[in-house]
């Protein structure tokens, strides 16, 4: 038992990327063969001109072309004198070389220009090359004189690679860039109104917390009084806050704990593939070893296949919100349905508002402030006037409909998907409360459905998980955001929520699926067959990614259909087929694993972890002055500092502001919810035994009011707050 617990906890600790995007297949031996070709018709273009240009008589020239010829005869003086060993020094050597920014900008005589090339829309750049050139030269000259010819040679280059010029690899007018660093930075750091107001925000916001703590717990004690003013008082204390978020738990059922660390875990998984992608988009100067690596080192291939998390995601957040939502609809009343249900939209939103919101404009605002001081900054630059032109889209949560490489905050689509599920949810548990039976055969249909149409997508667009596989399409764009063929993991996490819910409900102990239940988990053999299976389930998941991506020459259409729309489903179910035990409270030694208490706090802070994370590795890299050189380790440590900066700004996010709203809303917005939740909580202490929990006085007040009218089995406003936690 013990090796089959560390062999799922070893799948799910080295399953850290997100592979979103392929890589171009590019070979250090086509290289040395295109650039001395590209570096020749360069030089010789730029001769003609020069000479087309000098031609001119003076008196015709415009003031553009007088700067033009300060340009050139800035050259002219650089290649006759010391300074053209600057140029050399602090120039670009190879390819995806920055060169040297800092050294090259406290130069009196050089100017540092940025040349962005990329053959592909799905990034802000491809290729990155720093030139130390006169400062004279200004990045509208590069542009006017290298931007055609620069143009000419990517098209070779692609017709030499034998990339098409459609689908994922094409060329447009913003395909070859030439950037002024220091004038960007300059108009990057700028504060704007926008970015006063929300330090205003910030400054005031912790203030009133500090205050509020005093008057709760320096003149009031902590003490409970009743009052509007003191509710309001105590949703902004930070120790009460702090209380909450460090020493409670699920107050319903202590074996649900089980899911904070398969959360905090996935979450890990998230935030290492999400810093491994933009590492990858980044400037690395040993570009041509990874490709080498993806393809033939199985241990990476392991990594690329962390795709799966976000179906493990996708599982858990339609296992919770059904169990909430189920025990929440059994005593509404027929007439009162549609308020129900258009209630349990509007605080799905606002629970989720406030740090989504926080993140556009930090990305907006913020960010583009402090953290413009590298030539990457175009980077904070690209997100920056993408949330200013489609942040709607992010608070409609429609952002998976649109050019995914052009939203705001591209990794929360999952967001889209998440509230676009949740959308139907509350419709199934109104039908399934009424006509059980008749429901599964609805959700039967769901998943029939989008089953055709990820054969279609697949099909259709020639799709595959191998990131040098030339598919027609784009698998990131055209299936793997898309909620039809997203679906089908959420489903199964409502169905196992609803076996929970008969699991747990004392009048249905001699149900169907729980005398099936009772015969496998009560018999170990059985138990622990399942949960070897369950694990080779995952790992044969896994390891396919490395036969697609190694021998992807010799893969079918049929062969991506299969693995693409199989493999999804078939991990999650092995998965539950591993932890399902736990959750049930007949497998100790796997809860105590993954239900151990400080897994608890970290679980609590995975929303605020998952948006926040990239806008650091983004922030990060627009600070770097040099390129980075790839290796296994520098990844791994810088992943593991994205993740601590992560969960400690999202601590401060939920003690300062995610917290004191959910108070707030849980005071005066939902407060009938309140009432049966914390009732709820407290009748299933009562019959569990050594589930001692921690309520404050408001809580036993209100729990004393609503003790008789709870439905044999609903879920606490902590299995709720877990529910909004996992959106990562």
């Amino acid at each position: 038992m013990t090796k089959a617990l560390c062999a799922l906890l070893l799948i799910i600790g080295l399953a850290s990327l997100i592979a979103s995007r392929p890589v171009i297949k590019i070979t250090r031996e086509k290289y040395n063969k295109i650039v001395p070709i590209a570096i020749t018709k360069l030089v010789s273009r730029m001769q003609v001109q020069l000479g087309l240009m000098l031609a001119r008589p003076k008196e015709l020239r415009t003031a553009e072309e007088i700067d033009e010829d300060d340009c050139f005869t800035g050259l002219t003086e650089m290649a006759s004198s010391g300074a053209i060993v600057n140029f050399f020094l602090y120039s670009f050597k190879g390819l995806n070389d920055i060169g040297d920014y800092k050294s090259c900008s406290q130069l009196p005589n050089m100017k540092y220009i940025l040349l962005m090339a990329k053959i592909s829309d799905a990034t802000p750049s491809s290729g990155n090359f720093g030139i130390c050139g006169p400062k004279k030269c200004k990045a509208a000259t590069y542009t006017k004189y290298l931007k055609p010819i620069m143009m000419e040679i990517l098209k070779e280059i692609m017709e030499y690679m034998e990339l098409p010029d459609t689908g994922y690899f094409f060329l447009n007018d913003e395909s070859v860039k030439f950037i002024d660093v220091d004038s960007k930075n300059a108009e990057l750091g700028t504060i704007t109104p926008l970015g006063i107001i929300v330090f205003t925000f910030c400054g005031l916001l912790f203030l009133a917390c500090v205050i509020f703590t005093y008057r709760d717990y320096v003149l009031s004690k902590g003490k409970f009084a009743g009052s509007t003013g003191s509710q309001i008082v105590e949703s902004f204390s930070l120790v009460r806050n702090a209380r909450y978020l460090f020493y409670s738990k699920n107050p319903v059922d202590k074996n649900l704990e089980v899911l904070n660390g398969v959360r905090v875990l996935s979450m890990c998984w998230v935030i290492c593939g999400h810093t491994f992608d933009y590492f990858n988009v980044s400037p690395i100067a040993n570009v041509f070893e990874i490709t080498d690596v993806i393809e033939n080192n199985y241990s990476i291939q392991i990594i690329i296949a962390g795709t799966f998390s976000i179906d493990v995601f996708f599982f858990m957040s339609g296992f919770l919100n059904a169990l909430t939502m189920t025990a929440q609809f059994v005593k509404v009343k027929s007439n009162e349905t549609v308020k129900a249900i258009l209630m349990s939209y509007a605080h799905r939103y606002i629970r989720l508002l406030p740090l989504y919101l926080l993140a556009i404009l930090i990305t907006i605002a913020v960010v583009p402030y402090i953290f413009s001081d590298g030539p990457l900054a175009v980077f904070n630059e690209w997100q920056m006037n993408i949330c200013k032109e489609k942040w709607w889209h992010n608070l409609l949560y429609i952002q998976n409909f649109t050019q995914i490489g052009e939203g705001c905050l591209i990794w929360s689509w999952y967001l889209a998907n998440d509230m676009q599920f949740f959308l139907i949810t509350p419709i199934l548990i109104v039908f399934y409360n009424k006509y059980s039976k008749y429901t599964l055969y609805v959700i039967a249909a769901i998943c029939v459905g989008s089953v055709g149409a990820q054969i279609y997508v697949v099909s259709h667009y020639d799709l595959s998980v191998s990131y040098f596989y030339e598919a027609k399409g784009d698998l990131f764009e055209d299936y793997y955001v898309k909620p039809y063929d997203r679906i089908n993991a959420y489903l199964l996490g409502i169905v196992g929520a609803w076996a929970y819910y008969i699991w747990k409900d004392d009048k249905q102990k001699d149900a169907t699926i729980n005398v099936w239940t009772r015969k496998w988990i009560d018999n170990p053999y059985i138990k622990y067959t399942l949960i070897v299976i369950g694990i080779a389930i995952t790992y044969v998941c896994v390891a396919l990614q490395y036969v697609f991506d190694h021998y992807w020459r010799d893969i079918k259409v049929w062969h991506n259909v299969v693995y693409i729309i199989v493999s999804r489903p078939l991990f999650v179910i092995g998965l539950l087929m591993v932890i399902y035990p736990a959750m049930l409270g007949r497998e100790k030694n796997l809860f105590a694993i993954l239900g151990a208490p400080f897994w608890n706090s970290l679980a609590k802070l995975t929303y605020g972890a998952y948006l926040f994370h990239v806008i650091f590795v983004i922030s990060e890299k627009s600070g770097e002055y040099h390129s980075t050189y790839y290796t296994i380790m520098r990844v791994f440590f810088f992943a593991t500092h994205i993740w601590i900066l992560s969960y400690l700004f999202s601590l401060v996010l939920s003690l300062f502001i995610e917290l004191p709203i959910s108070q707030l809303e849980k005071a005066f917005l939902f407060p009938r919810r309140r009432d049966a939740v914390n009732a709820l909580g407290a009748k299933k202490e009562k019959d569990t035994e050594g589930g001692k929990r921690l309520l404050s006085e408001s809580e036993k007040v209100e729990t004393d009011k609503g003790k008789d009218s709870v439905p044999p089995l609903a879920t606490a406003q902590g299995s709720d707050d877990q529910r909004l936690k996992i959106n990562a």
